[in-house]
């Protein structure tokens, strides 16, 4: 089974006007809440095989303060300008060809994380959520349980497992949706 996180970067810095979107640092609360949420990613043993990641400054940084969470553990990450605002089909495809890199090294329980913008990230979840659904419903009649992915504020992290079909990662199981401003609560 192959997890993948779907996160989105933390809370960034608009003081500067001149400074373009995809090149905003995080802010304090941002510096905060990244490593938090390794720590509840470690807690909960998600630590990622495989990271992508949006090449803007504050999912770059949202990133090393989450691997500074894990000292011992060498994970290259790719960065992609892609990535950077990617709409959820583009964030899907990206899933699909590094999912299976998890799938073909020969591990049935590797975890992918996933660190992007809105509204991409959170298309895709509801997405996905609704994919869930409707497995439900068709198994279990109109009274299944419904999955709900929230609105995905900064360093909110849903959490998927499911397996590759042809090209594509597919959903079977919701974990658990991750948001920074509870676990700091």
């Amino acid at each position: 089974m192959t997890r993948v996180l779907l996160m989105r970067h933390a809370k960034s810095d608009w003081g500067n006007v001149h400074q373009s979107d995809k090149e905003r640092p995080l802010n304090g609360r941002g510096r905060e809440a990244a490593p938090a949420v390794a720590r509840a990613l470690i807690e909960r043993a998600w630590k990622p095989d495989l990271v992508l990641c949006s090449a803007a400054t504050r999912t770059m940084e949202t990133w090393n303060l989450m691997a500074s969470e894990w000292p011992d553990t060498q994970i290259d990450p790719a960065f992609h300008d892609v990535l950077y605002l990617a709409p959820s089909h583009v964030l899907e495809q990206a899933v699909g060809t590094y999912a299976a890199k998890l799938e073909n090294s020969g591990r049935d329980d590797g975890t992918l994380l996933v660190l992007g913008h809105n509204p991409g990230l959170e298309d895709l979840a509801a997405d996905w959520a609704k994919t869930l659904n409707k497995a439900a419903q068709k198994e279990n009649g109109p009274d299944a349980e419904k999955i709900s992915v929230g609105h995905f504020s900064t360093a909110s992290c849903a959490v998927f497992e499911g397996q590759m079909e042809g090209h594509y990662f597919v959903p079977t199981k919701f974990c658990e949706f991750l948001k920074a401003k509870e676990l700091l609560a």
